[in-house]
């Protein structure tokens, strides 16, 4: 079977799609394919195809929160009228 990954791997910042994820986690767990020969046949890390398989799902970014400029203007507006100073 001829497997197509959905971009090259030489790209420099490359990272995997879903759809690479999917399909590495098929070959490992429902094909019975070892993780070391998924790495050679796709040319790559063997770190990234047991972290592929490992994943519960699909990567999630979480962005800290953080103060809005117009939060901190109202809380300066709101001091200022307090104290009275201009």
């Amino acid at each position: 079977m001829t497997v197509k990954l959905s971009h090259p791997f030489q790209t420099i910042g490359w990272v995997i799609t879903v759809e690479d994820r999917a399909l590495i986690r098929r070959l490992h767990l429902v094909e019975g394919e070892s993780m070391r020969s998924i790495a050679a046949r796709l040319g790559i890390s063997r770190n990234m195809v047991a972290k592929a398989v490992s994943a519960e799902g699909p990567p999630t970014y979480v962005r800290a929160p953080q103060d809005s400029w117009i939060k901190a203007g109202t809380e300066k507006a709101t001091l200022v009228a307090l104290v009275g100073l201009t």
